[in-house]
């Protein structure tokens, strides 16, 4: 049991940033279940040793059975990759990665489950190891978590995160083929079990995004509001995907001044409301806020960029200043929101986009 504790605890200090703490208890929880299946290989070469029976029975009571130290086992895994991500240690979070996947692979335990199950569970691992990747940044990690997500279809070819992940990849990089294509596939699922799976409203939020990388931005603006992930919300929440949605407009390539300004007042709008709001909803919202700041740093430090080049020499330089300040402040936000809230997908394509 002390494993799932450490376990826990990782995820805890995970979750409200202390990143270095939440290793250690990791790779506390790494060890004890390593102990324990060395404990077990001890045990069965020991027949002579002599066990009361009161002590057997506590002994079986406090040792987890072998299929839930592998489940334990992977979740601790998982955690163990986030906390080396987030320390900066990106090949050792990337080898984590890697290393659940071959577990999934070579472990006995897992060999035992359903296909469709150990599908989903490889589909999982895909998925975040997919999104490290992605916010690591550059052309040929990106075309790895492109190809990742796209492998893990053939195990799980129904499963809605690697669509909506892919989907989500066309989002970023304004790839309207890709996201057409993750849509489509999703979409063939059928409105009843596509609402099943996709209690957040997360496909309706895409399709609205797929409006507006097209340029159809009245058509995105009614896809959002007749979304059900917005008629969900409190008005809090509403007026941050609201704001969220017209910066994703503002930061495409082709976005006007009118636009980036609409995006920048309904921001100011969204950050007003959470204000007042503080004492009843803003702890919940931690990482919405985070990552719409981050969002909005990423469209000042390009906006910057483009003065920049228009700017004479004097003054470009103080604009790249302003520009390098605005992409830090996103980067940072954005990785807020992620501590924040590490299993929210949107926070880590705004990171993404903001490390870009």
């Amino acid at each position: 049991m002390y494993v799932i504790a450490e376990a826990n605890l990782g995820r805890i200090r995970l979750a409200s940033g202390d990143a270095a703490g939440a290793l250690s208890a990791f790779e506390t929880a790494l060890a004890l279940l390593e102990g324990a299946g060395d404990g077990e290989a001890e045990e069965d070469g020991e027949g002579e040793a002599e066990v009361t029976a009161d002590h057997a029975n506590a002994k079986k009571e406090s040792v987890l059975p072998s299929w839930k130290q592998s489940r334990v086992g992977l979740q601790v895994q998982f955690g163990f990759s986030m906390a080396h991500f987030i320390l900066g240690q990106h090949d050792e979070a990337l080898a984590a990665f890697e290393w659940a996947l071959s577990t999934l692979e070579t472990a006995e335990e897992w060999k035992t489950m359903p296909e469709l199950e150990l599908g989903a569970v490889r589909a999982h691992v895909s998925i975040l190891l997919a999104r490290v990747l992605w916010t690591l940044g550059g052309h040929d990690r990106e075309e790895a978590a492109k190809a990742q997500l796209l492998d893990s279809i053939a195990d799980a070819p129904q499963n809605l995160g690697v669509m909506v992940s892919l989907a989500a990849a066309g989002a970023v990089t304004g790839d309207a083929d890709l996201m057409d294509t993750a849509l489509s596939d999703i979409t063939n699922l059928g409105r009843v079990q596509v609402q099943a799976l996709d209690g957040e409203g997360h496909v309706d939020f895409l399709i609205s995004m797929e409006h507006f990388i097209a340029g159809r931005t009245k058509d995105g603006l009614v896809a959002l509001r007749d979304s059900t992930r917005t008629k969900e919300l409190t008005t809090t929440k509403a007026q941050l995907a609201l704001a969220e949605a017209l910066l994703r407009i503002a930061s495409l390539p082709s976005a006007t001044e009118s636009q980036r300004e609409s995006g920048r007042q309904a921001t100011e709008r969204a950050l007003i409301l959470v204000q007042e709001r503080a004492a009843f909803e803003s702890g919940e919202m931690l990482g919405s806020v985070a990552r719409l700041l981050g969002v909005l740093y990423s469209i000042e430090a390009a906006s910057s960029s483009t003065s920049s080049a228009a700017e004479e020499e004097g003054s470009s330089g103080v604009q790249h200043r302003e520009a390098e300040t605005g992409r830090s402040r996103a980067i940072e936000w954005a990785q807020r929101a992620v501590m924040a809230s590490p299993w929210e997908e949107t926070h880590w394509t705004a990171l993404a986009q903001a490390s870009r």
